[in-house]
């Protein structure tokens, strides 16, 4: 006759039995999804301490002692994410332009309308001043362009010629609709138009008045009004 004991000895435990156990490779890979986290997430920091510094000071008013200070870290702790300052500035622009070329997608999702994408895009600029009453990053960074590392240049004019290129065909899609008079390539209208919006947002910047801006920008729309 089987005891209970012995049939208690018999039965499966499924809690513990049938259920998956983890690999010693389970749990380095636990480990190193954690490191990779914590990573991408002090580089986030630094990048965007790095940019509010930008925007305030410029690129030659700011060093990695200034960083280490504001996060917390060693100066040894940001290299190892970017070796020089060039590579963080570059890092940086690049985040930025993502940002930014995500707005104008979404712009287009709102509106077919060229007057009304234009209208759209310097309420933008407005908008992005009046958050932080900061100059343009960009911008900040094209007054020392003579000192930039080439690969952090190269991203400054990316950006430029991102607003260009994305502000062309809705200046010619306007001028074709009846919507806006200009004379010459669509282009050139282009190049002009952020350029004016990139001086007012340094006016503004230095006056630190955010009026000065959307007058510009509601300027700038009406001169365009066909």
């Amino acid at each position: 006759m089987t005891t209970r004991t012995s049939e208690a000895r018999q039965t499966k435990r499924p809690d513990t039995d049938d259920a998956p156990r983890s690999t010693p490779f389970d749990v380095t890979l636990q480990k190193d999804a954690a490191l990779d986290d914590a990573a991408s997430d002090t580089a986030t920091r630094i990048i965007d301490t790095a940019r509010d510094l930008v925007q305030a000071r410029g690129y030659n008013a700011f060093s990695y002692r200034d960083l280490s200070q504001l996060i917390g870290i060693k100066t040894s702790s940001i290299h190892y994410y970017f070796p020089t300052k060039g590579d963080l500035v570059e890092a940086i622009v690049a985040r930025y332009r993502e940002k930014f070329n995500a707005d104008l997608h979404h712009i287009e999702t709102q509106s077919e309308n060229p007057f009304h994408r234009l209208d759209l895009y310097l309420q933008m600029l407005c908008n992005h001043f009046a958050q932080r009453s900061l100059f343009c990053l960009c911008g900040m960074l094209a007054t020392d362009a003579a000192s930039l590392p080439s690969n952090a240049r190269a991203q400054v004019k990316g950006f430029f010629l991102d607003n260009e290129s994305w502000l062309a065909p809705v200046l010619e899609a306007g001028r074709r609709d009846g919507a806006f008079r200009f004379e010459g390539p669509s282009e050139d209208r282009a190049a002009l138009l952020f350029s004016a919006m990139q001086g007012a947002m340094l006016f503004a910047f230095t006056f630190e008045d955010e009026a000065r801006l959307r007058r510009a920008a509601a300027h700038l729309l009406d001169s365009l009004r066909a």
